[in-house]
């Protein structure tokens, strides 16, 4: 149980961070664009 929690948690940060990245990537494509 302790390796599926660990994998849960693994794969819960990155599309977190992957989502953080999509938003950071989409404020900044918005301040060049104007």
């Amino acid at each position: 149980m302790t390796t599926m929690y660990g994998v849960g948690v693994h794969s819960h940060v990155r599309v977190v961070l992957h989502t953080l990245a999509r938003i950071d990537f989409r404020k900044t494509n918005k301040c060049v664009n104007l």
